[in-house]
């Protein structure tokens, strides 16, 4: 009776017996995948035999994957193929014989059978891959720009592993993404754009997108915009240097240009009131201030809705109403409102909801004079003027606001400060005035106008 110890001994045997590899007594070395390019190329598949094998008979065969039978290959159906009963198999694709090798080809699978006497044997197969040129399937587009402004261009391939864009034939430098992206455009940026998908198999050139950089004929200085209307305009906010929005005084009329104000588009926004201000913070997100609210829009002044401040803010009064004159955010979500009768509000959340702001601890409307003018440098310190001299500073975000001695009574229109300590005021009939100290100081300015 066997011991555990011999039984174990035997176990581990024959694991090992079984676990070898079966024993080739005619192929030594078995053929081997290639992989290749599209195209023109001449591609071999060979077996090394054990030494001292006698008399060896060759036959390379091809799997037929729609029968799903392995086929002796004859020059017959593979006129391309020299060495079918050699060690060597050879596939040439070229002109020359008139088959090139194409994605068709790809993951066809070859092996040798081999023979010596009474003894046959199978190679393992081998495949041959046919890999591709990158291909374009989108295409970068044109474009016409003005001197500042932005464009991407960009290519879809497959295949790809390398990038490269040209301008006008020449590399550019750096630029190896499918998307190639130009701010602050210059005139010398224009130009005939490609790119380049580059892999093992080669290189595909994009079509040429055109960029165009028009520089608008400016003359020096100030000039008279080309709209013919003679309508009084009450409010501008620019956006980039090419677009602005314009708001004409106690209308439904707005007026935006594209192009620096070469040409202007009328507008309205369908909703019954008598605007005075406007201000955009982008391209899509505007808004307007009028008669006892705020309009905004989302979508770059198609479309406007509307924010009842007076029903917001519980004034019941049928004869109480305001306008508001200005609009000034100072981020997306922060914003300010100035108008009639010391009128002054704040959002925090882009619109949605505005709340009054204090002012030296009273609410409105118990301020008299017209807020025409707000201007925020930071977060914390604003100013807004208006009527009789008016102007009010804040440290504070709005929490609180103080009026400042003007020791004048020009109505403010507009205020613009340079830093948290010196700005500028205009007002009525040409009046100038600059700010300094941080308002504890006022000195009137002449003009030529």
């Amino acid at each position: 009776m066997k011991t555990k110890l011999q039984k174990l001994i035997l176990t581990i045997f024959a694991g090992i017996l079984f676990s070898l590899p079966a024993f080739s007594q005619l192929i030594l070395f078995h053929p081997r995948n290639v992989t290749e390019c599209e195209g023109q190329a001449t591609i071999s598949f060979s077996v090394t035999l054990q030494k001292l094998v006698l008399n060896p008979t060759f036959q390379w065969q091809v799997y037929n994957s729609k029968l799903r039978i392995w086929e002796n290959m004859t020059t017959k159906v593979f006129p391309n193929a020299t060495g079918i009963n050699t060690s060597t198999l050879r596939l040439e694709f070229s002109k020359v014989t008139g088959v090139s090798l194409t994605k068709t080809w790809n993951g066809t699978s070859f092996r040798c059978l081999v023979g010596s006497g009474k003894v046959i044997e199978y190679s393992n197969a081998a495949y041959l891959y046919v890999n591709s040129a990158p291909s374009i399937y989108s295409h970068p587009s044109g474009a016409t720009k003005y001197v500042g402004e932005s464009v991407t261009f960009s290519i879809g391939a497959t295949g790809a592993a390398s990038y490269q864009w040209l301008k006008d034939g020449t590399l550019l430098d750096g630029q190896t993404n499918p998307a190639l992206s130009i701010s602050d455009l210059k005139v010398t940026d224009g130009g005939s754009y490609t790119c380049q998908a580059t892999n093992s198999c080669g290189t595909r050139i994009s079509s040429a997108a055109l960029l165009v950089v028009n520089e608008p004929e400016y003359p020096d200085g100030w000039f008279e915009q080309p709209d013919p209307r003679t309508e009084t305009i009450q409010q501008i906010s620019v956006i980039s240097k090419y677009l602005a929005w314009a708001v004409f005084w106690d209308t439904d009329r707005l007026l935006y240009t594209t192009d620096g104000g070469e040409t202007w588009t009328p507008k309205t926004t369908s909703l019954p009131r008598s605007w005075r201000s406007i201000e955009f913070i982008t391209d899509r997100i505007g808004f307007l201030g009028g008669y006892n609210g705020i309009g905004k829009t989302t979508d770059g002044g198609e479309n406007w809705s509307y924010t009842d401040l007076k029903t917001l803010f519980g004034i019941t009064e049928p004869s109480a109403y305001f306008y508001i004159y200005d609009i000034e955010f100072i981020d997306s979500q922060t914003g300010y409102a100035v108008g009639s009768n010391g009128f002054l509000a704040k959002t925090t959340n882009g619109g949605v909801n505005w709340a009054l702001q204090n002012y030296d601890g009273d609410q409105f409307p118990t301020i008299n004079a017209d807020l025409r003018s707000i201007h925020f440098l930071d977060a914390n310190v604003g100013y807004a003027c208006g009527y009789s001299g008016t102007i009010i500073k804040t440290i504070n975000g709005g929490n609180n606001w103080v009026k400042l001695e003007t020791g004048v009574s020009d109505n403010f229109l507009d205020i613009f400060m340079t830093d948290t300590e010196t700005g500028f005021v205009a007002g009525g009939y040409n009046s100038l005035f600059k700010i300094m100290n941080g308002g504890s100081t006022f000195l009137e300015y002449t003009t030529r106008i």
